[in-house]
């Protein structure tokens, strides 16, 4: 979940707070790292109403919770192998 938050802000796309500029990549981020993390506030029955729809209208604009490229485990350059 961090890595999403830190690559959204790392392409431009948070407030200065690093919240997501776009309420759908709120909604998809947030919803899709759920059981990890959850905001303290608004309260969690709120969260529930309004994450799941936000996230199903991300999915259709073609929105993911989470790009590759931002991923640290994968590297872009493997590292050459010796003979």
């Amino acid at each position: 979940m961090h890595e999403a938050f830190a690559g959204l802000a790392a392409d431009g796309h948070t407030t200065p707070r690093g919240a997501p500029r776009n309420p759908l990549q709120l909604g998809a981020t947030v919803w899709y790292f759920r059981h990890e993390s959850r905001a303290t506030s608004p309260p969690i029955w709120v969260q529930n109403l309004i994450l799941p729809p936000l996230s199903v209208l991300a999915k259709v604009f073609g929105m993911r919770a989470y790009l590759d490229h931002w991923d640290s485990r994968i590297s872009e350059l493997e590292p050459e192998r010796l003979p």
